[in-house]
């Protein structure tokens, strides 16, 4: 498509302003892992440090069982009214689960209504979430140009890395400016008061999205009723996408929101170390995700994500292992980058590949749905999941046996999904 039928600043502003609520979400999710040492004390105080510290953790899972839900009901809608109006609802109900657990006054304050409080504002965020990531991904696989999917869809991931650089850069200059009791009396608050400040922005940004030509050229758009019935008929499909998913939530989850808590409380090393390793993190995912997504525009997504999930099953725990022996901040350094390069290369060929199988009428609802169950089942629940391997075996490498698990899951999905007789994905 030449320039002066799709100039470039309109592609751009297009991916900015759908990709704009990605950002929240991400932001909100890791600041949660990051700060949940010191939520743990101000809302879920306990008899020890670990019940604490899971029960924050059970919380932040918590919101992703929402995400089925989410994925159903708010995935419906968005397949009955159009995709700008779906993403505009999602943000509002992300941006009160944000004010939420900015602003409750801690447990010492208002007791057992505090826990209740955050709870309920990580329902909402993950009611909202189920169909986010789904819309957005959609909304870019619609607007994209031919033959280039791949590269248009990674910006869905992409837009995360950009709100984990901008928490761990906050988190930093935060360790830098205030004492770790400022940090843990009221500090940690600061990054979440900034993402509410964010919220109008990103109103502003959604509320100019055109809908998609390919929604509007649509002559039939089914009901709610007939959505729900497709998904029932296409359950198998939606497992298997689920799977597929896998990989990447656990992943995701791993390198990102759980690192900060694992290189301080289970490495022992300092928190400007483990933030800036997850700052290297967030910029090595931005890198590679739209390299790989382009990759796979070029030779097709199946090739990458059998490469990229066997890869991952024979080195993850080696890695972990390596680094745990006697850690330092270069090891780490060094052992997250690699798992950074395993999930973004295998989520740059993912995700246009779970909008491409499913259903086009049902397509929102469908990848929605496939990605929450996994994230509920799989990635959520990933931090709390790593912390009980190393507490119940001991061994501190335990975590990347829960990533190579995953991993095996994404490769039976992507032999599953590709089975000539079955579905054949292009990669235009």
């Amino acid at each position: 498509m030449t320039a002066s039928t799709a100039p470039a600043p309109s592609k751009f502003g297009t991916v900015l302003r759908v990709t704009s609520g990605n950002f929240m979400e991400m932001f909100d999710f890791f600041l949660f892992g990051f700060y949940a040492t010191y939520i743990a004390k101000t809302f879920f105080p306990a008899g020890d440090e670990f019940a604490s510290l899971m029960l924050t953790f059970m919380t932040f899972g918590a919101g992703f069982l929402m995400r089925p839900l989410g994925a159903i009901f708010l995935g419906a809608y968005v397949d009955r009214v159009g995709r700008r109006q779906g993403l505009i609802v999602t943000l509002a109900l992300m941006a009160l689960g944000t004010v939420l657990i900015a602003c409750v006054p801690g447990f010492a304050s208002i007791g057992y209504l505090a826990p209740a409080l955050v709870l309920t504002g990580r329902l909402l965020q993950g009611f909202s979430a189920g169909v986010e990531l789904g819309g957005v991904s959609v909304y870019l696989a619609e607007m994209a140009t031919p033959g280039r999917k791949g590269f248009y869809v990674s910006w869905q991931s992409a837009s995360q890395q950009v709100a984990i650089i901008v928490a761990a850069a906050l988190g930093y200059a935060l360790n830098v400016w205030l004492t770790p009791l400022e940090i843990g009396a009221w500090g940690w608050r600061i990054p979440f008061l900034i993402g509410c400040l964010i919220v109008p922005v990103l109103f502003v940004l959604r509320r100019s999205l055109q809908e998609t030509e390919e929604f509007k050229q649509r002559k039939h758009r089914p009901d709610t009723r007939a959505i729900f019935r497709s998904m029932l008929d296409n359950w198998g499909l939606v497992v298997s996408g689920m799977m597929l998913v896998a990989m990447t939530t656990v992943s995701f989850y791993l390198i990102t929101v759980y690192t900060p808590t694992f290189g301080k409380s289970v490495l022992h090393l300092s928190t400007p170390d483990a933030l800036v390793v997850t700052l290297c993190v967030g910029i090595s995912n931005f890198i590679w995700l739209p390299v790989m997504g382009s990759l796979s525009d070029r030779i097709g997504r199946r090739p990458i994500l059998l490469f990229f999930t066997v890869l991952t099953i024979l080195t993850a725990y080696p890695a972990m292992a390596w680094l745990t022996e006697n850690a330092s901040f270069y090891k780490m350094l060094s052992v997250e980058l690699w798992l950074s390069f395993l999930y973004a290369s295998y989520n740059g060929a993912m995700v246009v590949a779970l909008t491409e199988v499913m259903p086009v009428e049902v397509r929102t609802v469908g990848f929605s749905l496939a990605y929450s169950l996994a994230t509920a089942i799989f990635g959520g629940f990933t931090p709390a999941i790593a912390t009980a391997l190393i507490e119940s075996t001991g061994n501190k490498a335990a975590p990347a046996l829960w990533m190579s698990f995953a991993a095996a899951c994404g490769l039976i999905a992507t032999l599953v999904l590709y089975r000539k007789r079955q579905v054949h994905l292009a990669a235009a």
